[in-house]
């Protein structure tokens, strides 16, 4: 189990020095959601663990920070409340209270807040984490367990088990999130950081995903429940259009363009929770990337996934329609983009 230790300033301090740039409040935030995951399962809550803290116990190098709790139960709210009433005898909150403002009439969700006391800027300082619940039963089925192991944190004694979304069931739930105008964080919603952090992990679980079975699944029954909560009559190849126009967006960069803008807002004021570099060309990788799955999921493609190598494996390719001649640029620029884009071509108009 993790230890309180784990929530203290000198433990956090300790482990934001081996990171690069980082909001060591952030860092606190991240490890508090991963505490109260914990907890909630260790106080027998019957639930999946999702969302972008869940991808904290899935990689083995972290990559951005996320400091929200995702999780879908089978339970009724009265254990919910049980749970969560016993994460606060642990010390490690002084309370929770009900996020009125983002309840969901027609929706079986509830938000609530799990107040601290940060350590950062000052020991008097309140800060909260986020705890979103879907409630559903059935639980999905593309899950498996993960151990609450990670280099953020002090354990003793057997760890937790907790039961995640696998890899490719996390893609297909993130994809329905990159859709803009329809299953995702939407344009209206002013949230640019929301849309561009669901790109960027896109791009980071594609590259450790090998075929599309448990994606393909996750994707269409998620984006089938997000289009029946939000009423919307619309197909789920729709949704797909949907990210892939969003992505087609970042791959073009029309600096007149509202939609381009807002992302390219998203894209820059995203630095402070992402470890390494994410600049519009790393952006663009991504992006390809969505329009390749988009295309792949709307085929019902079966093979192996398509993976870049180097640069010197598209030295000899080119575009030729008119449509995505443009991007024959990128292969002397950004030729990781350019691998993404030419095998979506290749599959939207094959020989």
């Amino acid at each position: 189990m993790i230890l309180l230790d784990t929530l203290s300033a000198e433990w956090l301090k300790s482990i934001s020095s081996t990171l690069v740039k980082v909001d060591v409040s952030l860092l606190e935030k991240a490890v508090r959601a991963l505490f109260l995951a914990e907890q909630l399962k260790v106080n027998n809550l019957t639930f999946v663990f999702k969302g972008g803290t869940s991808l904290l116990l899935h990689l083995e190098k972290p990559l951005r920070f996320s400091i929200d709790v995702d999780i879908i139960t089978s339970d009724d709210k009265a254990k919910l409340i049980k749970a969560m009433d016993a994460v606060i005898e642990t010390g490690a909150f002084t309370r929770w209270e009900a996020d009125e403002r983002r309840l969901h009439k027609d929706l079986p969700v509830d938000h609530y807040k799990f107040f601290f006391k940060s350590q950062f800027p000052s020991p008097t300082a309140e800060n909260y984490v986020l705890l979103d619940v879907l409630y559903q039963d059935p639980l999905p089925v593309w899950v498996e367990e993960k151990a609450m192991q990670h280099p953020w944190l002090k354990t003793a004694g057997d760890p937790v088990q907790l039961t995640l979304y696998t890899i490719g069931g996390l893609l297909g739930d993130k994809l329905t999130a990159f859709a803009p105008t329809t299953t995702g964080i939407l344009y209206t919603k002013d949230r640019p950081v929301e849309i561009i952090k669901q790109l960027f992990d896109i791009g980071c679980l594609y590259n450790l995903v090998e075929n599309l079975t448990e994606t393909q699944t996750a994707f269409q029954t998620v984006a089938a429940e997000e289009l029946k909560y939000r009423g919307l009559d619309v197909s789920a190849f729709e949704v797909l259009d949907d990210a892939f126009q969003a992505a087609l967006t970042i791959c073009i960069r029309n600096i007149k363009d509202p939609n381009f803008q807002h992302l390219a807002k998203g894209i820059h004021n995203i630095k402070p929770h992402i470890f390494y570099r994410f600049v519009i060309e790393d952006a663009t990788v991504s992006a390809a990337k969505v329009m390749l799955l988009s295309t792949l999921l709307r085929q019902d493609f079966k093979g192996t996934l398509h993976k870049y190598g180097a640069a010197k494996d598209v030295i000899d390719w080119l575009i030729p329609t008119t449509d995505y001649n443009r991007f024959n640029k990128l292969k002397k620029t950004n030729p990781e983009a350019f691998f993404y884009i030419y095998k979506t071509y290749k599959h939207l108009e094959p020989d």
